[in-house]
């Protein structure tokens, strides 16, 4: 079974690389969507707040979940949402913007916690005991459940603000142009620090295709010819 061991780890080490690959891909593709439309991209990660918000009031009210963590979130995607009116510039120095990266982390450790300690009724509308006063059989939460709850609830909207850092590079010109022709013909050291950080992550980004094509390279996967131009 020497063989099959490192087969099967093997498999797992290539399944974790292409998967890894593969939400990289769509996390980049996504920001170059949001990129050409902008005003598509801050239409629908509001109503998707607004979607998040109602389903987790239903939540609290049909399958019994707690009320002030169901509210907390509620919260959450509100003040998610206010951070919408400069999209897709996110000033760092602002309080709303900074008080959203506080209850993006407050919010996932809240919700972890939850379906680690939590066990759900076999029966319906959150009923623990039955006529005779004996406990109901409960359940953990399955995988595919938290995984869903957690996909879409909790990191939808956080992963739609981070992937649109990028969309602010081709509004840059335009819109610094016309708030120093409007307002001042000083420089404002506020937008120059808001945008800074969507050069940052195209960098980023660069750097990180430029490692994996020079891996592949080493690996005889992939050719030497044109790895420098294409992440110049």
């Amino acid at each position: 079974m020497l063989v099959l061991n490192c087969l099967s780890y093997l498999g797992v080490i290539l399944g974790f690389v292409g998967l890894t690959l593969s939400i990289a891909s769509a996390l980049y593709y996504v920001s170059e969507f949001i990129e050409e439309h902008t005003k598509l991209a801050k239409a629908f990660l509001t109503r998707l707040a607004y979607f998040i918000m109602g389903t987790l009031f239903l939540l609290a009210l049909l399958d019994g979940f707690p009320f002030w963590l169901c509210a907390f979130s509620i919260f959450s995607n509100y003040i998610y949402k206010l951070n919408f009116d400069t999209f897709p510039f996110f000033s760092f120095r602002r309080l709303r913007f900074l008080l959203a990266c506080a209850l993006i982390i407050i919010n996932h450790l809240l919700w972890v916690r939850f379906f680690q300690t939590h066990e759900f009724p076999s029966r319906p509308r959150g009923v623990t005991y039955d006529f005779l006063g004996q406990r109901v059989a409960t359940y953990r939460a399955t995988f595919s459940q938290v995984a869903s709850f957690m996909g879409i609830c909790v990191w939808s909207v956080p992963i739609g603000i981070f992937v649109s850092f990028t969309a602010a590079d081709n509004a840059l010109p335009t819109t610094i142009a016309a708030n120093s022709s409007e307002s001042s013909p000083y420089p404002d050291t506020s937008s120059h620090h808001q945008v800074r950080a969507p050069n940052v992550l195209r960098q980023m980004y660069k750097k990180v295709g430029a490692y994996i094509e020079r891996s592949l390279v080493a690996l005889g996967l992939s050719d030497q010819m044109g790895v420098n131009e294409r992440f110049v």
